[in-house]
């Protein structure tokens, strides 16, 4: 789990452009210095007082005495204006406070660290701020990172350029700073976004367990490469951009493991897999693609490996007559629920699905706190019917259906049924009941969403009865 925050100082907690041009244009009256734009003296924001010597002082001969200068000069202006800090920095500190370490990792020299420190009053949650005078960047963060995973958060090239083990250290871009940078793992657009972005990559963390894995990147598009064994990788959790970018995402993707299957995003709700065909049918939950984003892996050396399909059928009442004449055997009682009652069973829910989806391909054991966060938070959006099954006071089956967004049709969302009760006589009543609930709320038309295209009971239902049916896939890339 992410246990650290690292975060860089110029542009990244604060903004210091007027104690810049305070400092130069100071100096230029005490020194007679030559005239600079605006633009050439804040081209050294951010960077190492070194390089401020170099660029700006560096024709001088008393270099040394004007960089030292400027850097006090610099410190008087920010002492006088100490509102250069984000509103909220305090409060959003707290918040991360709690939950991981954080440590400052900057190439100022320690003055001016403490001044940040003094201003911002973030002392008391700071365990450790590093500084130019503590050493290279580079190795700070490889001991940081030693035993635990490390979130640096920064806004230049540079910062991500010292990260150099990207599967113990994941770096956020904070796009409000100085510069423009290229490559990242995650960005934020300002400060306060910076908690709800580590809840996520928590759940990330919890859903892919002990699997390394790393970022792979480029502008606006990245994905998750997953480690296994000998070779196998998994790919997932992808962010597609500008379709050219995703391209390069993929073409480095490829140079790094034999084989690749994908996408996963480690559960059964997010979207994984990739739409094949009719982009236009949009469902709930659908996955990320569409055509270009399908053509860019195909042309890229990807195949598909394994087809799932979500299919619009008509009520089939031939069938559902028959199963309306099965009796529940001895024992067997069902719970119809719905809407805020589905919260109070998840744990039934799971107890079924971590049982019965052990054979489905690529089956990755999740825990309950994680399957109850990925199913309250998703089916806030619908209105949940769930039919369960029980063999006394075992819950044996279930199936989780909601009405279509925009009422088009009643969904099937998973249907899942644990292995020594996996006979006809449950599926049939599982059917019977499932259809009631359907009518029940008015609706002649289901969609059977993310079907196995192997499952043979519902590929001998549907037959010609097939009004509409969109094709997912799970891709396949082998490094030959």
């Amino acid at each position: 789990m992410i246990k650290k925050l690292v975060f860089d100082l110029d542009g990244t907690l604060w903004k210091t452009e007027e104690s810049y041009l305070y400092a130069y244009r100071k100096l230029q009256n005490q020194f007679h210095l030559k005239p600079l734009t605006e633009d050439q003296i804040l081209s050294v924001l951010g960077v190492e007082l070194a390089d401020v010597r170099n660029i700006i002082f560096g024709t001088y001969e008393n270099a040394d005495e004007l960089t030292m200068l400027a850097l006090a000069y610099s410190i008087e202006y920010i002492k006088e204006n100490p509102s250069l800090c984000s509103e909220y920095i305090l409060e959003i500190f707290e918040q991360l406070y709690s939950k991981y370490e954080i440590y400052i990792l900057s190439g100022c020299p320690k003055a001016y660290l403490d001044t940040f420190l003094e201003i911002s009053k973030l002392s008391q949650f700071i365990k450790k701020g590093y500084t130019i005078e503590d050493g290279k960047k580079t190795d700070i963060l490889k001991e940081l990172s030693r035993f635990e995973k490390v979130v640096y958060v920064g806004d230049s090239p540079k910062d991500y350029e010292v990260i150099e083990d990207h599967q113990s250290v994941f770096f956020c871009y904070a796009k409000y700073g100085y510069f423009k940078v290229d490559t990242y793992d995650y960005f934020i657009d300002c400060l306060e976004e910076l908690p709800a972005l580590m809840s996520e990559l928590d759940k990330k963390e919890q859903m892919l367990q002990s699997h390394s894995y790393e970022i792979i990147s480029y502008k606006d598009s990245n994905l998750t490469l997953i480690y296994k064994e000998n070779g196998l990788c998994y790919f997932g959790f992808l962010n597609v951009g500008e379709i050219e970018n995703f391209k390069k995402v993929l073409h480095r993707l490829k140079n790094k493991c034999n084989v690749a299957f994908g996408p996963f995003n480690g559960n059964t709700w997010y979207s994984y897999r990739i739409p094949l065909d009719s982009f236009d049918f949009k469902l709930y939950p659908d996955c990320i693609g569409n055509e270009e984003v399908y053509n860019a892996f195909i042309e890229s050396g990807f195949s598909v490996y394994s087809t799932y399909s979500s299919t619009l059928a008509p009520i089939f009442e031939r069938v559902w007559n028959r199963c309306k004449k099965v009796k529940a055997p001895q024992g067997i009682r069902f719970k119809v629920l719905h809407n805020q009652e589905c919260y109070m069973h998840l744990q039934d829910l799971f107890s079924i699905a971590s049982i019965a989806f052990q054979r489905a391909d690529f089956y990755e054991p999740i825990s309950f706190e994680c399957f109850k966060d990925i199913y309250l938070k998703n089916i806030e959006l619908v209105q949940p019917d769930i039919l369960l099954i029980y063999d006394e006071e075992k819950p044996i089956a279930f199936n989780f259906c909601y009405e279509d967004l925009e009422k088009r049709f009643y969904v099937c969302k998973t249907t899942a049924i644990l292995p020594d009760y996996q006979n006809k006589t449950i599926l049939k009543l599982l059917i019977d009941k499932s259809y009631q609930m359907m009518v029940d709320k008015g609706y002649k038309e289901v969609l059977y969403h993310f079907q196995n295209d192997r499952t043979k009971v519902l590929n001998g239902i549907f037959k010609n009865g097939i009004i509409r049916q969109k094709k997912y896939g799970v891709l396949r890339y082998e490094n030959k």
